[in-house]
């Protein structure tokens, strides 16, 4: 099928008959995998689609049709596990391509791993992986998808986030400044604004410009650092940056920043990553820069950057740390049956404590929580980070993440106050008397939010305990009472379970669930918990 073309409609479904709802134009089969722009379904389609019974809600799969050779056409999501559901609601649902493998559920992320994919979710990975095998090719995508990788680990300072910026007018996944965010037809701030997938499409854009060229990964970092520089990562001994050179002598223009002579003479003190000489980054001398007169920098008087210094630097601090954070847990989009599973009592509990024991008390910020807590919220289609305490609190994302494992019902929401929405909460029920297991909903007094977890007990002195993520930071064992700490902003609300759940008698809280504390379930489980402070964003 390489070369050939193929069109994809999407379809309505109903038991009766299947209403066409949107097609494609000719797609070029280019790898194993098909990169399309995904699709938006609006109001007007909903209404297209609408049926007897469709007043809520839809279900949608995909058709693929052959268009240049004799083929059957090739439906996705016609069973009842695959269907796709959309609520009817006033904006706009925006679905996005999602690459899964052949019949036997290993995804395309899994069977092509590549450096530092610990730290994306599966969608994020496919996405990369597309880019890649767009600009070089399907041999090349995976060492190529490594290499873009470790550039984006040093341009983000580590966090593989779209809005990250370092202060200095330079934002994204790749740093963009205003004139490359230009050049793709786009600007900083609405690069600070997207998601991964989303910002990728115009990483790619840049990257093509010169995509023959990045041969190297060292070349694929010029096409950051120095653009004009590209097509030499192999002379070790070329010039980057050299101090030594003089410039012309005109008042301050900030666009001379990203001009030469001046980005050449100014890069060096600009970039003291790059100093791999002997006593290089230690020295420090009096500078006189180009925008903020005589500061204190690194480096020699009249220095240079090579070529060698950059591939060195770029390679020992990044490419090669990124082999220990190759992806090998579980993808999130992995296909499961959707079977429930049977427990004693509330079967997610398992799924909780596992993964509480796993990660021992690590909080957010470091690995593994950091990732866990991301690929929770991405999970939920929440794309901010998970250190976010404003936009990014994930106990919900846990939550129904946990639930989701379990094949229960659950809102793929991150907000903790989902069970009490009026689309989201129609995934529950609500319960009077508390059972293990169940969610527990605390809500702020002013505000739509507050927090969630999972009941595990009781303390003696009549608190609840609450398995929970975003406890402290981490996935932790607390006692709260009615409120979740002594601010009493986020008061309790209420007892919530999956609405197919059926309760069952052994569910019901006995004696033996009774605690002295909260922490000594943490020590029993091996968590590494201090001193509870109620933080729970």
């Amino acid at each position: 099928m390489i070369g050939k073309h193929v069109q994809y409609v999407v379809w309505e479904y109903d038991r009766i008959s299947n209403d066409e709802i949107s097609r494609s134009g000719r797609l070029e089969v280019k790898g194993d995998v098909i990169t399309t722009g995904g699709f938006t379904i609006t109001e007007k389609m909903f209404e297209k689609g609408a049926d007897v019974g469709d007043s809520t809600s839809q279900n949608y799969f995909i058709e693929v049709l052959p268009l240049d050779v004799s083929a059957y056409s090739k439906k996705f999501g016609v069973s009842s596990d695959g269907l796709m559901e959309v609520e009817k609601v006033k904006s706009a649902a925006v679905v996005n391509n999602s690459k899964q493998n052949k019949a036997n559920g290993t995804c395309i992320c899994k069977e092509n791993q590549f450096y530092w994919g610990n730290k994306l979710t599966c969608k994020e990975r496919i996405k990369i992986l597309q880019v890649c095998a767009n600009l070089w090719g399907e041999t090349n995508k995976v060492q190529k998808a490594s290499e873009l990788m470790s550039i984006m680990h040093v341009e983000t300072a580590t966090t593989f986030s779209p809005s990250a910026d370092n202060g200095a007018g330079f934002s994204g996944l790749i740093q963009f400044s205003d004139a490359s965010a230009k050049s793709v037809q786009t600007t900083r701030a609405k690069l600070k604004a997207m998601t991964f997938i989303d910002q990728m499409d115009y990483v790619e854009k840049y990257l093509s410009k010169k995509k023959d060229k990045l041969t190297t990964m060292t070349d694929l970092y010029l096409m950051v650092l120095k653009p004009n520089a590209v097509g030499q990562g192999n002379v070790a001994k070329y010039i980057l940056f050299d101090e030594s050179i003089s410039v012309p002598d005109v008042p301050f223009d900030k666009d001379n920043l990203g001009k030469e002579p001046w980005v050449t003479k100014y890069g060096y003190a600009a970039n003291p990553t790059y100093m791999a000489e002997n006593g290089e980054f230690s020295n420090k001398r009096q500078f006189k820069t180009y925008s903020k007169g005589v500061k204190e920098k690194r480096g020699f008087a009249g220095g240079k950057t090579y070529v060698w210094e950059v591939t060195q630097i770029l390679k020992e601090k990044h490419y090669d740390l990124g082999k220990s954070q190759i992806f090998n847990s579980v993808c999130e989009n992995q296909p499961k049956t959707n079977t429930k599973a049977e427990g004693a009592r509330a079967p997610w509990m398992d799924v909780a404590i596992k993964i509480a024991k796993e990660m021992k008390g690590c909080t957010e910020d470091k690995d593994p929580m950091y990732s866990k807590a991301k690929s929770y919220l991405r999970y939920c289609n929440n794309s901010f980070e998970p250190t976010d305490g404003e936009n990014g609190p994930w106990c919900a994302a846990f939550m129904n993440w946990t639930i989701g494992q379990v094949s229960y019902s659950h809102a793929k929401s991150a907000a903790s106050l989902a069970p009490l929405d009026a689309v989201a909460g129609k995934k529950y029920k609500e319960i009077k008397k508390p059972i293990y297991g169940c969610i527990v909903v605390y809500k702020h007094k002013t505000k739509w939010k507050g927090h969630t977890g999972f009941l595990y007990g009781m303390t003696k002195s009549g608190n609840y305990i609450l398995l929970g993520g975003n406890q402290d930071n981490t996935i932790r064992f607390d006692n709260y009472g009615e409120y979740t700490s002594s601010s009493k902003k986020k008061k309790l609300y209420g007892f919530y379970i999956p609405i197919d759940y059926e309760i069952k008698d052994v569910d019901y809280l006995t004696d033996a669930d009774t605690y002295a504390t909260s922490n000594e379930i943490n020590i029993k489980y091996g968590i590494v918990a201090g001193k509870a402070t109620g933080k729970t964003n």
